[in-house]
């Protein structure tokens, strides 16, 4: 069951993806659950390191790349790491500039579409890409080649560890966008990354507990993956889960630029969310049945699940 690993990036297929240092002197200091180096930038005009989103799907990751977008000197992260945003702009790279693009190009131009004018720089990332890193550098996919991609990629970099507690509701929202193809649902217009055509889908919607414990299962799995490249690099992230974001937006934004010291957070405004919930009566419903199931269901007796 642990071996079928469902796609780490919102809307592409299921794929099996296998097993898988700020600068300066001053005193660390901790928000949260991330160690950082104290460096006043604004003061010092110092452009911040760039941060990196690690996440997983359903976990609110639009809600704060959003959030943080919308403060506007926090850069505008998003989804510029996976195989189909890199194929896109290799593309039209090479039908403008050269033959071949890169890692250096391609990161100065994915950082030039979503840096800030105070030098802030984000990307989110999920489990399934970290893992095909390697091929902006024209390498095989391995976990020792995407460790050292990424370190090459952003020697100097802050990390967010993004996560979502209740494992069951998130392979239950997992499991219900990718039948309805129903990835977001935003206030006014939505980013420009997330413009695509429309999938067909049946109008029923299916519930399989085996399913959705496999799901329940491949998100536990890819969070302890996060968390083995954070021991393994000695990275201390902060840690954001999904159920605190959604309680206090505003706060959790205003932590976030906080610890990302790019302003005082008194001089920040921060607008109601554009992302309107999309969880109603069936993911209430399909929790209710997914808990009856394992109550009872020895295959799931079996293969329980804790999270993190």
């Amino acid at each position: 069951m642990g071996r079928q690993i469902a796609s780490a990036r919102d809307g592409r297929k299921y794929r099996d993806i296998g097993n898988g240092g700020a600068s300066g002197t001053a005193p660390s200091r901790k928000l949260g659950t991330g160690t950082i180096l104290q460096t006043d930038h604004a003061q010092l005009g110092i452009p911040p390191d760039p941060y990196l989103i690690c996440t997983t799907p359903r976990s609110g990751s639009w809600l704060l790349c959003d959030g943080l977008a919308a403060t506007g000197i926090a850069g505008t992260p998003g989804e510029l790491l996976t195989e189909g945003s890199i194929d896109l702009r290799r593309n039209r790279w090479e039908t403008e500039h050269s033959p071949q693009m890169t890692m250096t190009d391609y990161l100065n131009v994915v950082r030039r579409e979503s840096i800030t004018g105070n030098g802030v720089f984000g990307v989110k990332l999920f489990w399934a890409d970290f893992l095909s890193l390697p091929r902006l550098d024209g390498l095989p996919e391995s976990w020792e080649n995407s460790k050292a991609t990424l370190k090459r990629a952003f020697p100097t970099c802050r990390y967010i560890w993004l996560t979502r507690r209740d494992k069951a509701r998130q392979a239950i929202s997992l499991a219900l966008a990718g039948q309805t193809d129903r990835w977001w649902n935003f206030i006014g217009p939505q980013p420009a990354q997330l413009a695509r055509p429309a999938i067909a889908r049946p109008t029923a919607l299916t519930f399989n507990p085996v399913e959705l414990l496999r799901l329940e299962q491949v998100l536990v799995d890819w969070d302890k993956q996060w968390c083995r490249l954070f021991a393994e690099s000695g990275i201390d992230p902060l840690r954001i889960d999904y159920e605190d974001l959604s309680a206090d937006y505003a706060a959790t934004i205003l932590r976030v630029l906080a610890w990302l010291d790019v302003t005082p957070t008194d001089a920040v405004a921060i607008q109601p969310p554009r992302m309107r919930r999309q969880s109603n009566g069936t993911n209430e419903e399909w929790l209710r049945r997914f808990h009856e199931w394992k109550a009872t269901d020895r295959v799931a007796q079996l293969f329980s699940v804790q999270a993190l």
